[in-house]
């Protein structure tokens, strides 16, 4: 599959990033932006495939200026744990966590380096005893 049950676009939004999950059902979860109400801001949100039934809080923000890399990838993370998902599948197995994802997006083209630099500073992290729901 791979992204077909994402909830669609709205008006002027788009797609700014993604993370890719080769599960067997090819799971994907985005975050979205478009320009914000307040002249000059952003607004941005996370969606999944499973109408936000994998999304903690928050899952939406607005910024005056474009997020920088960290900040995306703090907010992304924030609303949905990429560390949890692959710790579930592969309980500390770097090597098997850092083949089950990728991290996509024209719009930040450091993305998927920047998401599997966190995935093992949460790995090494975890082993001396330390926590990784707040990374990014």
């Amino acid at each position: 599959m791979g992204g077909e049950y994402l909830p669609d676009l709205e008006e002027s939004e788009v797609e700014i990033a993604r993370i890719e999950i080769e599960s067997s059902t090819f799971d994907v979860t985005s975050v979205y932006a478009r320009r914000g109400e307040r002249a000059g801001s952003i607004e941005y949100r996370i969606i999944d495939e499973y109408g936000g039934e994998t999304l903690a809080e928050p899952n939406t923000m607005s910024s005056e200026q474009p997020l920088s890399l960290r900040e995306m990838v703090a907010f992304f993370l924030g609303g949905w744990s990429l560390v949890e998902v692959l710790e579930s599948n592969f309980e500390g197995d770097l090597a098997g966590m850092l083949r089950f994802f990728r991290g996509v997006s024209d719009s930040y083209p450091e993305f998927d380096r920047y998401l599997r630099e966190v995935v093992r500073e949460a790995v090494r992290s975890a082993g001396k005893g330390g926590s990784h729901r707040n990374l990014g």
